[in-house]
């Protein structure tokens, strides 16, 4: 699925990217998103989007304990160099989520901070591959330090 999605990106990267708002300082560093629902790009659509959700429901569902629903699956989130995530949660229905790393070009680690339901902080760190479950409407996270990328 990685690979597939991986794939995907690459193709797709050069092709149509989409800019997206929220908790980032979009106007120093913009986001983007490729749709993987986009059949105008090779590997798109909704198989893509269906091989994702597959793969990554069984973990899921065994992490929560509980049969889920497909609610969202958003695409591939693209930052660039200067990017920071501001804290934030997501809205209900997003209950348990997950970040998937297709894939990075980065001169050093740009961690994900999760603050737990313990009050604490911890960084995650993610390579190429790595999936990260956490319950999006209740754990705050952030990635505070900016992208850097030579």
């Amino acid at each position: 699925m990685v690979a597939d999605a991986k794939k995907f990106y690459s193709s797709a990267l050069l092709r149509s990217v989409s800019p997206v708002f929220g908790p980032k300082n979009n106007w120093e560093a913009p986001t983007y998103m490729v749709s993987v629902e986009d059949t105008g790009l090779r590997g798109g659509g909704a198989q893509l989007k269906q091989a994702i959700w597959t793969a990554a429901r069984d973990t899921i569902q065994e992490w929560t304990g509980e049969e889920l629903t497909q609610c969202s699956l958003y695409g591939i989130r693209v930052y660039e160099e200067g990017a920071v995530l501001a804290s934030h949660v997501d809205r209900l229905p997003l209950v348990s989520s997950a970040i998937i790393n297709v894939a990075q070009d980065v001169d050093e680690p740009w961690p994900l901070e999760v603050i737990g339901h313990d009050g604490k902080a911890k960084n995650v760190t993610m390579e190429p591959g790595d999936m990260v479950l956490y319950e999006s409407h209740s754990v705050i996270r952030k990635c505070s330090s900016s992208l850097f990328v030579w």
